[in-house]
């Protein structure tokens, strides 16, 4: 297909038919900007790339053009558009726009090659993440070779991570690329020389916070006991940053290495470090999901390897990404526990075993030191795990998502109306919970 006006057409009916796309919207922006084109003269694609290939194009047209392309590539793949812009035709196009005078314009074709991934692109983009003076080119460059996993590419991002004369900024961008890389090529791209380095740079004392909490970060992509043993090393680390980020690749390896070794320090970091991190939460909200999935391992040994459960919050508080609002609006940079609520475990634990009367409670071992009552419930499936947390207001559920649906409705039937809950998926948005709640997702 190359006519401009029959793909609306196509983009229309699609959207049409489609319920997910017709209640959430997501194809309204490229509509428009297609729209637009056609509007003012455009009929077909190959009228698009001559405004790239034209140095007079205005900026905001580079960008709408650029940010329709990889629209169309991913509306072929996922949802059998019709293939409107092909990969290796459209790099040229690009490839000239890179000469646009406007840096703004630059910024938008860089993005675009990234996302388009033709290998074309790796040698120019290296020479601008390399060579330019600007730092916003280098940067965008930086991280559009994340969407093109070449060995060049590879190689390029490991030398400017490793480059201590460059900028925090290149090398950042450049972690994060190759965060992208691992992320969907792993088995292809890494190697024992990466890990080495990334490992290496995660102790180096002389690089900055940021920097190193990067590279943790990245770390989680490597199922490799080594990487394990390094991250439960970092639980303990002085700066709160850095545990923060060795408790989320430990999340992010669970079920797929034994991270059972970490259960001490993760059950103290979950019991006393409630000290928020920028950005982010609470410290001892972080490491809930390998808390609670090493412990689902012990109580439901041949449940996961069918099923890996979810984990989710609930209380009357501010979780996860509502803490850094509740948390910058307070001038003093605490966050204050307003709530009252005190649950008493020998009641609550009265209070389940007349709801479901097969629970086990306290069946957690080595016993955790963050919970003051933990229980074990039998339902339709799959067990449904959760803990009372010392501070008597919040609760943790592990298991299938209706089952923790149904245990939020009935919890928040047992407990005072005055307090508003909210269940929170790990490191997510909440909801709040009413006798009518449908989902446990936002």
């Amino acid at each position: 297909m190359n006519d401009l006006q029959a793909y609306l057409d196509a983009m229309i009916a699609k959207a049409k038919s489609s319920k997910y796309l017709s209640t959430y919207n997501r194809w309204d922006a490229p509509q428009q900007i297609l729209q637009t084109f056609i509007t003012s003269g455009y009929s077909t694609i190959d009228d698009l790339y001559d405004q790239l290939k034209d140095m007079t194009t205005p900026t905001d047209s580079i960008k709408s053009i650029c940010e329709f392309i990889p629209f169309t590539l991913f509306a072929h793949r996922y949802y059998r558009m019709p293939r409107l812009v092909d990969r290796r035709s459209v790099i040229h196009p690009l490839l000239a726009a890179l000469n646009h005078p406007d840096d703004e314009a630059k910024y938008h074709v860089i993005w675009a090659l990234g996302r388009v991934g033709n290998q074309c692109a790796v040698k120019p983009l290296i020479r601008l993440a390399t060579t330019s003076d600007l730092e916003g080119v280098r940067h965008m460059a930086i991280l559009a070779l994340g969407g093109i996993a070449t060995e060049l590419t590879w190689d390029t991002l490991l030398a400017i991570i490793q480059n201590d004369q460059a900028s925090e900024g290149d090398r950042l961008n450049a972690v994060t690329a190759m965060t992208s890389h691992l992320a969907t090529h792993f088995w292809e791209m890494s190697t024992p020389r990466d890990k080495t380095i990334l490992m290496a740079l995660a102790q180096n004392e002389t690089e900055s916070i940021t920097l190193r909490a990067a590279v943790i970060e990245a770390l989680a992509f490597y199922e490799d006991p080594q990487v394990v043993n390094l991250l439960i090393e970092f639980l303990d680390h002085p700066i709160p940053t850095l545990r923060f980020w060795a408790s989320y690749s430990l999340c992010e390896l669970l079920g797929d290495i034994d991270i059972s070794a970490a259960l001490p320090k993760l059950d103290r970091i979950i019991k006393d470090e409630h000290q928020v991190i920028p950005q982010f939460w609470q410290l001892s909200r972080e490491p809930l999901l390998a808390f609670e999935g090493i412990y689902y391992e012990k109580l439901a040994p041949d449940v996961v390897t069918d099923f890996y459960p979810s984990t989710f919050v609930i209380s009357p508080e501010p979780e996860y990404s509502d803490v850094w609002a509740a948390y910058q609006q307070n001038t003093e940079k605490l966050l204050e526990r307003k709530t009252d609520l005190k649950i008493d475990p020998v009641w609550f634990g009265q209070q389940l075993t007349t709801k479901w009367p097969e629970t086990k409670l306290n069946v957690r071992e080595p016993k955790p030191q963050s919970l003051s009552l933990d229980w074990l419930i039998s339902m339709k499936d799959v067990p449904l795990s959760g803990g009372l947390h010392v501070d008597g207001y919040s609760v943790f559920v592990t298991g299938h998502d209706g089952d923790v649906l149904l245990f939020a409705k009935w919890y928040r039937s047992v407990i005072d109306t005055r307090y508003t809950l909210r269940i929170y998926p790990w490191a997510a948005d909440g909801v709040i919970v009413t006798p009518a709640l449908d989902k446990v997702y936002q």
